[in-house]
C-alpha cells in the first residue's frame, strides 16, 4: 500500500473518530440556580452499589433518631459513618437509586442548595449503556454526603432532582 494511500486512511479515521467524539449528547448537568437559591458545600460520607433500598428516594438525616431509621437500607458500616457525625454541626443527606438488576448504576449528588425553607438536592443517576457489559448481580446505589447547618434556616422540605445519562 503506498503511503499517500495509507495517510489518507489515518486522516479519514481521525475525522470519523472526532466526528463521532463530537456528536455524543454531553452529560447532564444541574439546572442553574434559581433566584435566592444558595448552593450549600457538602462531603462524601459514603458512596457505594449495595444498600437494601428498594425504590428511589432521598432521605434526610438530622441526628442519631434518622440513622437508626437506616437499620433497613444501609450496611452496618454505613450507619456507623452517620453515627459519628457532629449533628449539632451538620446534617446528612442520602440518596438512594433503588433495586437494579445488574451492575453499571451509580449515583452521585452532584449539588446541595436551600431556597427558604427548602433543601434541593440534583443527583446523577448513572445506567449503564445498551452494549456496555454488567454485572449480573443485583445492586442498589447510594450517595451520602453531610453539611454544615451554620447559618441554615429550617428545613421544612427536600426536594430531589435527578438526571439520568449513561456512558
Amino acid at each position: 500500500m503506498s503511503r499517500r494511500i495509507l495517510f489518507s486512511l489515518v486522516v479519514w479515521t481521525l475525522l470519523a473518530v472526532l466526528l463521532v467524539a463530537a456528536c455524543a449528547a454531553p452529560p447532564p448537568t444541574c439546572p442553574p440556580l434559581k433566584p435566592g437559591e444558595v448552593e450549600l458545600e457538602f462531603e462524601t460520607i459514603d458512596q457505594s452499589i449495595h444498600s437494601q433500598a428498594v425504590n428511589k428516594g432521598v432521605f434526610l438525616i438530622t441526628g442519631l433518631q434518622d440513622v437508626h431509621k437506616l437499620e433497613g437500607f444501609l450496611h452496618k458500616d454505613a450507619r456507623e459513618l452517620l453515627a459519628n457525625v457532629d449533628y449539632g454541626r451538620f446534617f446528612a443527606v442520602a440518596v438512594f437509586q433503588g433495586n437494579q438488576k445488574s451492575g453499571g448504576y451509580k449515583v452521585t449528588i452532584e449539588r446541595l442548595s436551600v431556597k427558604e425553607h427548602e433543601l434541593r438536592i440534583c443527583a446523577i443517576f448513572l445506567e449503564p449503556g445498551p452494549h456496555q457489559p454488567v454485572t449480573t448481580l443485583e445492586t442498589s446505589p447510594y450517595h451520602i454526603v453531610k453539611f454544615a447547618t451554620t447559618d441554615l434556616p429550617d428545613i421544612n422540605s427536600v426536594v430531589l432532582q435527578s438526571l439520568t445519562t449513561t456512558p
